[in-house]
């Protein structure tokens, strides 16, 4: 029968797992596209125009019918000041203001702040952050999903709050675009060694095949 050379099986198995990790990531990226905290452009048209004041935290109501953002910083970062046009990686924990209910958390989401990629409370929400900072939000649903709600994780009319932490603030085009693929340190470090492994590994005889 005829032979069919196979590559090295160390480098096969870096190889699949090379894929699989690049699978992982673009699937994990596909999932960042659809997080809750981020419909489409075109919902915004029918939510109300963002705020131009801030409540104060202690005294935010539910039962307020013309209530705004208010928020709590919790740790005044020391870093690169989040300002419309940059491009934030953020931290967070979104939960129902009602219960307490979890529906969201991102351990590095990243966005321009200012292009409509996230609520309008997020938009005013985050300017004036530091890198390293902490902020807690109280989001009205008029700047949140209003009475359409998200799915079925955020019901119609339902308040909303964000623990978030500003991780860090893109400087220069290269490091915009690493942080808006949203591939995260550890992936980068993982892809580095399967590389490595590659171009390392001894040269063993090859597999082969009858067919």
């Amino acid at each position: 029968g005829t032979n069919v050379t196979m590559m090295n099986p160390l480098k096969y198995r870096c190889l699949i797992g090379l894929a699989l990790a690049l699978y992982h990531s673009a699937e994990s990226f596909g999932l960042q596209t659809r997080r809750t905290c981020r419909p489409s452009t075109a919902f915004f048209e029918n939510v109300l125009p963002v705020a131009t004041s801030v409540d104060s935290f202690s005294s935010y109501s539910q039962g307020n019918p013309t209530q705004e953002l208010a928020y709590k910083d919790v740790v005044i970062g020391s870093g690169e000041v989040a300002s419309m046009g940059k491009v934030l990686t953020v931290a967070y924990k979104g939960r129902l203001l009602s219960n307490g209910k979890q529906f969201d958390e991102g351990k590095g989401f990243s966005f321009r702040l200012g292009e409509g990629r996230v609520i309008p409370g997020w938009e005013k929400g985050l300017e004036g952050m530091k890198v390293g900072g902490q902020r807690v939000l109280r989001i009205p649903p008029s700047l949140a999903y209003a009475d359409r709600g998200a799915r079925d994780v955020i019901p119609p009319g339902a308040h909303l709050e964000f623990d978030c932490e500003l991780k860090a603030v893109a400087n220069n085009p290269v490091e915009e675009m690493v942080a808006q693929i949203n591939i995260q340190p550890e992936r980068i470090i993982t892809f580095a060694l399967l590389l490595i492994l590659l171009a390392v590994s001894p040269s063993l005889p090859p597999l082969t095949m009858p067919f």
